[in-house]
């Protein structure tokens, strides 16, 4: 697999989450809008949001409007605005978007298995900034909708910093097995991905996770690729020692 720092030049937002009740100063998402308006800039009829479940897509009201909500709830699961269809996604178990997408209180985690569907544009509405503190150092989306800066403040803390020169060198050695193509790491591209993490710890060389995250998503990893290999990074870091293949580290 070629790691060309290279990224996907698509339209993305964020907002937070202020769609609390209007007596306390609370504001539809600007997001929905920018969603329903870019599908008819990208000439796209369909539109995703997306959720953990169809509940939680229930629970928009204050967000989206509460028949809106309600139509993403049940069965079938969409309905129509200005010639556009809007389908409700849960992300359990098997799932896939169709046009732009407006993904709901997401984490770092969630906007790289979003990243992977590769869809037109992206909009993430969070609940703190920091929960896509990587996916935001990476991409700089644009900020939208209503803004509560000193409440905002305690949970826009959070700082990426660039993967260690000697750890990228070993990410990169350990993906040249990788194929892009795949969903999931194979067990021998698994084996090899641990191997280069074991291999750093012998030598005392700590792996900072989200430094990977954001590493990888530059590379244009797909979305499960990238939880995966934080998952092994995750494994090593806490003392555990997965099935890996020797890996020689660089001089």
């Amino acid at each position: 697999m070629s790691l060309i720092q290279e990224k996907r030049a698509i339209p993305r937002i964020w907002e937070v989450d202020w769609a609390i009740p209007p007596a306390e100063g609370g504001t539809r998402w600007e997001a929905y809008d920018w969603l329903i308006e870019m599908a008819g800039e990208l000439d796209a009829t369909e539109v995703s949001i997306v959720a953990s479940t169809y509940d939680s897509l229930g629970r928009l009201d204050w967000a989206i409007g509460a028949s809106e909500a309600q139509w993403l709830r049940v069965q079938p699961h969409e309905y129509r605005v200005g010639g556009i269809t809007v389908h409700g996604v849960s992300r359990r178990g098997f799932w896939h978007v169709r046009g732009p997408v407006l993904v709901a209180w997401p984490d770092d985690q969630v906007m790289a298995e979003i990243e992977g569907k590769r869809p037109a544009a992206i909009a993430a509405v969070v609940q703190w900034p920091d929960d896509v503190a990587t996916w935001r150092s990476v991409y700089e989306p644009t900020r939208i909708g209503q803004v509560r800066s000193e409440q905002e403040a305690e949970f826009d803390t959070a700082m990426v910093s660039e993967l260690d020169p000697q750890v990228a060198d070993a990410i990169r050695g350990a993906a040249a097995v990788v194929n892009e193509n795949h969903a999931v790491l194979s067990t021998h591209e698994r084996e090899t991905m641990a191997g280069a993490l074991v291999a750093l710890r012998s030598t005392g060389i700590p792996v900072d996770k989200e430094a990977l995250r954001a590493w990888l998503m530059s590379a244009g990893w797909q979305g499960r690729l990238v939880n995966q290999a934080l998952d092994l990074a995750d494994r090593v870091e806490r003392g555990e020692t997965p099935r890996h293949s020797h890996f020689q580290l660089a001089d």
